[in-house]
């Protein structure tokens, strides 16, 4: 039985939206039918990749169509929710629509920016203030100018998350002895240093490091979210790291603190290096090998 749907010349977002439904619904493509959130996750992730690959060859009607291809996407998942009765593709249009209004004041209210640097700033005020957080700030600076914006014990926690493990340079490790013995200038005493990564290299020096300055550790896991650990800060996962868990990687994790004046040493061990590389590095790779 044919579709009650009128052929056209050009099509707008509305067709698409309804295209979609059409899909969806009974007497549509049993494909499209029998999809949920979860089983078309690869293929978001896929798509998005196809469009940094149509950038990448400067190509202008692949990115029209990789664009599609992802727009396709959003309408599939909101469609999804619309059957649930929860939101549909005009909700989500309609939030990204404020958000952008509302992280714009110095568009669309009386902050001023003269430079991309005002810009970011004002967005990052108007996103704190939306999500209700005090007492937090966003920097974007080199870690060696962070003594010159801090005040000695004014910081009771770094977070080093997912940081390049420099494996060639031992003095541009984030968890080395040259940033520890900079991170101590402005902790607070038996402030805590927390790092996140997916590199055995970096969590083995880290962890060989810190066992050499005897340094109080709180918790040493290299599998973070395979201990159950009862803590809902930690339990989030990133979608960087949701990508890692999917190719059988690991998360490792050690949590300690910078206990006395000691002068630290570097580890007196060789550690293997890894394979590591970033999420965008692998995905560019396999893009290269499928081609």
């Amino acid at each position: 039985m044919a579709l009650d749907f009128i052929r056209k010349e050009h099509y707008n977002t509305e067709d698409l939206i309804r295209i979609v439904a059409l899909l969806r619904a009974p007497g549509g493509c049993p494909w499209d039918q029998a999809q949920t959130h979860a089983s078309i996750t690869e293929n978001f992730i896929e798509e998005t990749y196809e469009v940094i690959e149509a950038i990448n060859r400067q190509s202008t009607a692949g990115l029209q169509e990789e664009l599609g291809d992802v727009l396709l996407q959003v309408a599939l998942h909101a469609q999804m929710e619309a059957e649930a009765g929860h939101f549909d593709f005009n909700d989500v249009a309609d939030g990204i629509c404020k958000k952008l209004i509302f992280r714009h004041p110095h568009v669309f209210g009386d902050v001023k920016a003269e430079n991309t640097d005002d810009a970011l700033a004002s967005w990052d005020a108007a996103k704190l203030k939306e999500k209700g957080m005090k007492n937090v700030v966003f920097l974007r600076t080199h870690a060696e100018e962070l003594e010159s914006i801090f005040a000695p014990g004014e910081v009771s926690e770094i977070w080093i998350t997912f940081p390049d493990p420099q494996m060639a340079k031992a003095r541009k490790r984030l968890t080395g002895t040259r940033f520890l013995s900079l991170y101590r200038k402005f902790l607070k005493e038996a402030g805590l240093i927390h790092l996140k990564t997916d590199s055995p290299f970096l969590y083995q020096y880290t962890a060989e490091l810190v066992k050499a300055n005897h340094l109080p550790v709180n918790v040493n896991t290299d599998d973070l979210y395979g201990v159950g650990l009862d803590d809902k800060i930690l339990g989030i996962k990133t979608f960087y790291e949701r990508q890692w868990l999917s190719r059988g990687k690991t998360i490792k994790y050690i949590q300690f603190s910078l206990a006395g004046p000691i002068q630290l040493v570097e580890p007196e061990i060789d550690i293997e290096k890894d394979d590591y590389h970033s999420e965008t590095q692998f995905m560019t790779r396999q893009l290269k090998v499928e081609n």
